[in-house]
Parts: structure tokens; C-alpha cells; sequence
């Protein structure tokens, strides 16, 4: 049986890849003038995702919904990706399965693959556009309503819009991965019977556990692993129990109660580091992923099994879905 010890002193024992961080939302909130390779160490710093064994993190472009709507949700969008050009250097742009490939069996470098959390600026674009930005995933929601569809936070909430059913075909021919996060369980059904490509939940709750409109049942994420999806498991307290005070046992629960419903090979880690300020005791920051493989060893899930749910199943998804 490994021993946190020995899995920290072998840096090739479980490389993380993490579903879901709002780096560029913490920078731009917090660190607005510092490079990413200058931060102080703070919860995303380059030491403590190199200490984590982070090797690719799915780094959210997260658009507000105050900025949603014809004249104002592009220049935002456009806003974050001149703030990224500027400041994110020092990580790799992970775009195709080869580029997936070198920044997850390297440990020298950090990978980032774009994820857009709140699609409603692509209702502007032509297809071109969209291409252009370089997203591989596409949320489309945050938790308000937008043109595409109502997110989680609204009341009574409908499925998509119009709009949003020219938006989701769309991504069906760019072959653009739909991230349901956020999305309201109307959206998110009409979404799975609509959309015939790849679909995710990034970063998540289960709803048996912390009844949120936010968080997922079990049948939802049991129609994303019939469709070869990855729901990943967030670090947020806000999303892991009701009165927002967890810790690592508290996520342990969660994946263990996914894996024992729906096995290993769907489940993930989509950490929401980043986007949120509560702490989780134990899992403070993304340099205590060794303590989550730790736990699930000496729950005695095998070596396979956690490497799959510490990176290896986002990294078998997105080989698959990345050109």
C-alpha cells in the first residue's frame, strides 16, 4: 500500500489534471498587475500546483453575466483574452492531443486548456469567430439567464432558447465539447437529447449530498457517463455541503459515492480553485492533491483507479476530443 510519503517523493505517481480553475478570475480579481509566474504564493501559485503534480489545468475564460447581452458580452470576452496574453505566461497552450500529451507526461511545465464559462458572447460570432478563440470546451451558462439559456440560479428556469439550439449545433459541427455546468436542469436535459457530441460537467457537486440547484442528481451524471463524459468533482464548499463547511473527507465521500454508482472511469477532479474563497480544510490549495490520492489508496482503490480520477480519465477525454 503507498504512503503519502512515497507518492510526494515520486513525482510520477497520479499526474493531476484539474477540470475546472478560475486562474484567470483569481489574477483578475486579486493580482491584477502580477504575471502568473511572479504570484506570491496564494492558492494557484506555480509552486503549489508543481507540488500538486498539476500538469494541465482547464483554465476558465468565466464572463459575468452583467456583461452579457449584443453590445457588451464580446468586448468582454475579448477584454480576458488580451489580460491571459499579457499575464498567463509561463504555461503551456494545450490545443491539440500532442500538446495534451507532452504537458501531461512532463512534469517541467504547467498545460492549460480554455474552457469559456458563460457562452453567451458566441451567440455574436460567425462560426469563424468561434473557431478562432480557441475554446475546446463551452459552458454555457453561468448561473443567470443569458441568450442561450437560464443557468442554475434562476427561478423557475427554462431550457434553451432559441438562439440557444442554433448555438448548440453549432459546437456540434466545430466538434466544441459543451460543458454543463451552470446550466439549468431544463437546459441541461433539452441539451443531451439536442447535442450528439461531447459533453462534461467540469466542476460539481451531487445533489444527495448538498441539495443545490447547482450540483447534479444521479440520473444526470448517470446519462454523462452513457455518453462517455467526465463529471468532475469539485474542491468548493459551497458546492460539497449545505452549510459550506467541508474538508478533503468531504470530498472523498462525493467521488467515492460516484465510483461505487457508475465505476471509475467517468469521475474526476474539477477543483473550482480559483472561484471560490472558503477553505476546505485539507485541500486548501492545489499542493494537497497528494493527500486526496493518499486517502483514496488507503480506501483501497487500486493504483489504476487513482490515477484515473487524479488526471487520467480528463486526459483519456479530451486525447479523444482535442484535434
Amino acid at each position: 500500500m503507498l504512503h503519502h510519503a512515497e507518492i510526494l517523493q515520486n513525482s510520477s505517481f497520479f499526474p493531476v489534471i484539474d477540470g475546472h480553475v478560475d486562474l484567470l478570475y483569481l489574477m483578475m480579481q486579486k493580482y491584477s498587475k502580477i504575471p502568473f509566474a511572479d504570484l506570491p504564493d496564494n492558492q494557484l501559485s506555480l509552486e503549489n500546483l508543481k507540488q500538486g503534480n498539476v500538469r494541465v489545468i482547464i483554465s476558465a475564460f468565466y464572463c459575468e453575466d452583467r456583461f452579457n447581452g449584443p453590445e457588451k458580452s464580446v468586448p468582454h470576452l475579448e477584454s480576458l483574452f488580451y489580460y491571459a496574453k499579457k499575464n498567463l505566461k509561463g504555461i503551456k497552450r494545450v490545443v491539440t492531443a500532442d500538446d495534451l500529451n507532452r504537458a501531461f507526461f512532463s512534469p517541467s511545465h504547467l498545460g492549460s486548456i480554455s474552457l469559456l464559462e458563460n457562452g453567451d458572447s458566441l451567440v455574436d460570432m460567425t462560426q469563424e469567430d468561434i473557431a478562432k478563440t480557441g475554446f475546446a470546451a463551452v459552458g454555457l451558462t453561468h448561473a443567470g439567464k443569458n441568450r442561450i439559456a437560464d443557468g442554475n440560479g434562476v427561478k423557475n428556469p427554462g431550457g434553451l432558447t432559441c438562439a440557444g439550439r442554433r448555438l448548440v449545433k453549432q459546437l456540434e459541427r466545430q466538434q466544441i465539447i459543451i460543458d454543463t455546468a451552470h446550466l439549468a436542469e431544463p437546459g441541461f436535459w433539452e441539451l443531451i437529447d439536442l447535442f450528439n457530441g461531447p459533453v462534461i460537467a467540469s466542476h460539481t457537486g451531487f445533489k444527495n449530498f448538498c441539495d443545490l440547484p447547482r450540483n447534479l442528481s444521479g440520473d444526470q451524471v448517470k446519462v454523462l457517463v452513457e455518453r462517455e463524459g467526465i463529471t468532475g468533482i469539485t474542491v468548493n464548499p459551497e458546492m460539497l455541503a449545505v452549510n459550506q463547511k467541508s474538508g478533503i473527507d468531504d470530498l472523498l465521500f462525493q467521488i467515492d459515492w460516484a465510483v461505487q454508482k457508475f465505476g471509475t472511469k467517468n469521475i474526476g477532479i474539477g477543483s473550482d480553485f480559483g472561484g471560490f474563497d472558503i477553505e476546505n480544510k485539507g485541500m486548501e490549495n492545489p499542493g494537497l492533491f497528494g493527500n486526496l490520492a493518499e486517502k483514496l489508496i488507503n480506501r483501497g482503490y487500486s493504483e489504476d483507479d487513482v490515477t484515473g480520477i487524479m488526471g487520467g480519465n480528463w486526459h483519456r477525454f479530451y486525447l479523444k476530443n482535442l484535434p
